[in-house]
């Protein structure tokens, strides 16, 4: 089923109606009196769109990364690569292959890609900033809520096709941790280590990458069933740049940029606590987007790349305060 947020429906309408927002929410407010309760606001907001023949989506051709919707299959959408992962390989015993995962942005939004098995060699032809259209892919919601495109053995990648041009994208906005707000999807920023937490080790299905849950002494994945798991992990710093700290999860991939021994540290805590120690008040550069924690409502920050800077660089540099504790998950 395709999940439309109403609110998208809603400026949809706006957009091709020359209705107010007021006027929209009227109408809408109507339908469902007139159908007597029985229909949801986002479902009248559907019927007041097709009323005036409003197209919520495309069905066929090039869609952009914007108007792409949970649940919709045969996807075609194209953008430039900002970030390209690194191909695993997987073996569950009853199942072998490899998956890939990269990020594209087309000027209007970003979202990331995960290709299987064959599909993986076409990664090694492209390189980041080149232009990539895929063809018949389904949109999926990771358990962020973020939407992600997978192909399968029918999908299509082509590099840098001649009738794709891509609209510049946003550039990364350096902000202060002032500056912040929940919305923000691509920022970067400059700030020092005050704290950092014993990182988590956790269980992962070696095929999707998903958490696998025990049960009944085995470890089943959700979408694969009963799986030998891989171990990953997680660690929680916090930064402060001055104007104000936040809480930043780097999992996988970005927490060895900061500690490329991180498996070292599974079980040793004597260990952790003197590189930790190293690493107190270390300026870094963080690139990554912002989250909502659930239990608080704070804004955190989920690392999607980390560099720490020279040792001279950190000797200059001012002492911090202020300390908090948070542990975020998230799927790859």
């Amino acid at each position: 089923m395709i999940n439309i947020p109403v609110n998208t429906i809603k400026e949809k309408i706006m957009a091709s109606s020359g209705l107010t927002s007021d006027q929209v929410n009227s109408k809408i407010l109507t339908k469902m009196e007139e159908l007597s309760g029985l229909i949801s606001e986002a479902g009248a907001a559907h019927i007041i769109a097709n009323e005036f023949g409003v197209k919520l989506f495309e069905g066929n051709g090039l869609l952009k990364i914007k108007d792409i919707q949970s649940g919709m299959k045969n996807v075609e959408t194209a953008g430039k690569v900002t970030q390209k992962y690194e191909i695993r390989e997987f073996n569950t015993g009853s199942r072998q292959g490899k998956v890939g995962n990269f990020l594209i942005n087309d000027g209007t939004g970003s979202i990331r890609i995960t290709v299987w098995n064959d599909l993986t060699d076409k990664m090694r032809n492209f390189k980041e900033g080149d232009i990539i259209k895929v063809k018949n892919t389904y949109v999926r919601e990771n358990q962020r809520g973020y939407k992600e495109l997978h192909l399968n053995d029918n999908s299509t990648i082509i590099v840098n096709p001649p009738d794709v041009k891509i609209d510049e994208a946003k550039p990364v906005e350096k902000k202060k941790i002032n500056e912040i707000s929940e919305s923000d999807q691509n920022i970067d920023l400059e700030a020092h280590i005050i704290d950092m937490y014993s990182p988590n080790f956790f269980e992962v299905c070696p095929e999707c990458n998903k958490r696998a849950r025990l049960r009944e002494d085995v470890f089943m994945c959700e979408k694969h069933g009963q799986v030998t798991p891989n171990i990953s992990h997680v660690i929680n710093i916090l930064l402060d740049d001055g104007s104000g700290n936040i809480k930043c999860a780097l999992f996988r991939q970005a927490a060895l940029q900061l500690l490329p021994n991180i498996s070292e540290f599974n079980g040793n805590r004597s260990l952790f606590e003197m590189e930790k120690a190293n690493l107190m008040g270390s300026r870094v550069k963080i690139s990554g987007r912002v989250v909502k924690n659930g239990m608080n409502q704070s804004i955190e920050l989920i690392g999607n790349s980390i560099k720490r800077e020279s040792a001279q660089n950190i000797q200059s540099t001012p002492s911090l305060e202020n300390e908090e504790k948070s542990v975020v998950e998230e799927e790859i």
